[in-house]
């Protein structure tokens, strides 16, 4: 934390996530739409900066010790961890997902 803001970092899956994310609306909507949602996601997650805890607890991981939080843009729910110095991007989720099977990587 430099100068009141917090540092946001994105783990490697999250970082695919956006990527796949990215390229499934080139291909299925377009450029501009891609364009558009990346650049929303981005936004959102750089208000982390400021008010990291402004939005609420995963509920499907509130039984881990870290607190993990979630930001719901369009239908995509972008879950990050917030250790008190820092917000750590760990995934980003479409919600026509099945979020339970998605989330097994939070048990490895």
């Amino acid at each position: 934390m430099s100068d009141g803001l917090y540092d946001v970092c994105w783990d490697f899956k999250a970082g695919e996530d956006l990527d796949q994310i990215y390229k499934y609306l080139l291909e299925n909507a377009s450029e501009n739409v891609a364009k558009k949602v990346k650049k929303e996601i981005v936004s959102a997650v750089s208000h982390l900066r400021q008010y990291p805890e402004s939005y609420p607890l995963d509920p499907l991981l509130r039984s881990r010790p870290e607190k993990f939080h979630y930001i719901r843009i369009w239908k995509y729910k972008i879950v990050y961890e917030f250790t008190g110095k820092e917000c750590i991007i760990t995934r980003i989720f479409h919600f026509s997902q099945d979020l339970n099977k998605a989330y097994e990587d939070f048990d490895k």
